[in-house]
């Protein structure tokens, strides 16, 4: 995806955004065998959404400033 505009990179990143959260998902949903396997499966996928939700944190505030005259 190019980056020609400030709206560009913020789409970019709620596009990045869904995809930590896919990941977080599907780690979940196949954790492992090993309690050792699941802990770092749990730990992967809340590194994850910490990362969408940052993302999305910086994509809202983007925007709200684009929205600002």
């Amino acid at each position: 995806m190019p980056i020609r505009t400030a709206a560009d990179l913020a789409a970019k990143w709620r596009s990045e955004a869904a995809a930590y959260r896919a990941e977080a998902q599907a780690n979940e949903a196949a954790p492992g065998n090993s309690i050792t396997n699941r802990l770092g499966t749990h730990i992967d996928s809340a590194i994850s959404q910490v990362r969408a939700e940052q993302l999305d944190m910086c994509a809202t505030e983007l925007e709200a400033e684009l929205a600002q005259p």
